[in-house]
């Protein structure tokens, strides 16, 4: 594991400098089983009930913010995520701010692949916490460290889910500012479709500087492998260093490695600011990626703000296209796309009307009270039905037999 000497938060081995001072990282010994044991024999929040509603049930990770944990609510019997600051930040009002700005950030944007934000407070202790939806999968990061390189279609339909959500965050004046694997979260919807969440939003900002700034001028945050080269200069930023860390992202998911690797922060700074990514093939760690994506992908990398996509959407969009996906966000096609089918008439004759992998329901299971007229389930706005065909066919040809008799 790694530590910042400034103040004192810890990282994976991944990580190279602290994002929220901007100093190197040092490495230091994770505590063994043993000794971990000896230090705290035991976690004090484990069997606590927080707030009077969260009970908490079991610790699940520590990151430079603070300690998640899972939970429940004791009313509602649902599982959580807690997030708690760390004792020591309590009263440090730059890291209480960054936890509530990642709460109202996150919990504004609403998106399906935004983690859910659901509640944020303080204890009497002084201590704040974040509650969010509980995920149930692996982050990218874990995914690649265990398997390698995703495979191209797969890459593509993830990554076009991700560029959807950092649309919505864009849309919303929220820059999330530290992109990378660890923050695209892989889970699965109740329907077993893989889904990706963007989470952490710990460094988020706004994109038209309205908030108070919490970093020194020319300060340098974020994570060096995925950071954009104006990013890594302290320059101000805008929805394209977004563009170009997701660029970044993508070229580790589908090559296996990060487009550039050194020792120090510095030295993957400067490949940022100077050098072209290695082209994809010289990698050696993946089946070939299809030459219209990697284009794609070293535009998002591209020096020059002006030379890379002008926004998420245009990204996704290109890499839809690139990979024969449809465009536009996912999450809107799933949630409002009608198609209609020939293939499942009902007895009626009527057309049966269905949403992406999903049947309307049927009439006999409207709400009760529901007036069929203006709901239009018993009877679809644009269809006939058929009982009503038949009578226009007959009295057309009444009509037509009486026209004939007073013509004759």
């Amino acid at each position: 594991m790694r530590r910042c000497p400034t103040c004192g938060s810890t990282w994976a081995k991944t990580d190279a400098f602290c994002p929220y001072d901007g100093h190197a990282l040092e490495s230091v010994e994770a505590p063994t089983v043993d000794a971990a044991a000896e230090v705290a024999p035991s976690d004090a929040w484990i069997g606590k009930v927080l707030d009077d509603r969260y009970l908490l049930e079991q610790k699940l990770g520590e990151g430079g913010m603070g300690l998640v944990y899972r939970a429940k609510h004791v009313a509602l019997r649902t599982q959580v995520a807690i997030k708690i600051l760390h004792d020591r930040d309590a009263r440090n009002a730059e890291m209480v701010e960054r936890l509530r700005r990642e709460a109202e950030s996150a919990s504004r944007i609403g998106h399906a692949n935004i983690v859910k934000v659901l509640d944020f407070g303080r204890l009497p202790s002084g201590l704040h916490y974040l509650v969010m939806e509980l995920l149930d999968g692996h982050d990218v990061a874990s995914l690649l460290a265990r398997d390698g390189a995703f495979a191209a279609d797969r890459a593509v339909a993830l990554l076009v889910e991700a560029a959807s959500a950092l649309e919505a965050a864009h849309r919303a004046d929220v820059l999330h500012r530290d992109l990378k694997p660890e923050n695209l979260f892989l889970t699965r919807t109740s329907d077993g479709r893989e889904r990706l969440v963007v989470v952490d939003f710990g460094l988020a900002k706004s994109s038209s500087g309205k908030q108070a700034k919490l970093t020194t001028p020319g300060t340098i945050f974020g994570s060096p492998k995925y950071m954009a080269p104006e990013q890594g200069m302290g320059r101000t930023l805008d929805a394209r260093a977004d563009v170009y860390a997701l660029g970044c992202v993508a070229y580790e998911m589908l090559t296996g490695k990060a487009p550039f690797e050194g020792e120090t922060p510095m030295g993957v700074l400067n490949q940022h600011f100077f050098d072209a990514p290695p082209a994809m093939a010289s990698t050696g760690t993946h089946a070939p990626v299809p030459l219209a994506i990697e284009a794609v992908v070293l535009q998002a990398m591209a020096k020059d703000p002006a030379h890379r996509p002008g926004s998420m959407a245009a990204l996704r969009d290109a890499l839809a296209h690139a990979a024969g996906l449809p465009a536009g966000d996912p999450s809107e096609r799933r949630d409002t796309s009608i198609r209609f089918s020939t293939a499942g008439r009902e007895p009626s004759g009527r057309v049966t009307m269905e949403r992406a992998g999903a049947s309307m329901a049927p009439t006999g299971s409207m709400p009760a009270g529901a007036n069929s007229a203006t709901h239009g389930v018993g009877q679809r706005r644009g269809t006939v039905p058929m009982w009503a065909a038949v009578l226009v066919v007959v009295l057309a040809a009444a009509a037509a037999a009486l026209a004939y008799a007073l013509g004759s």
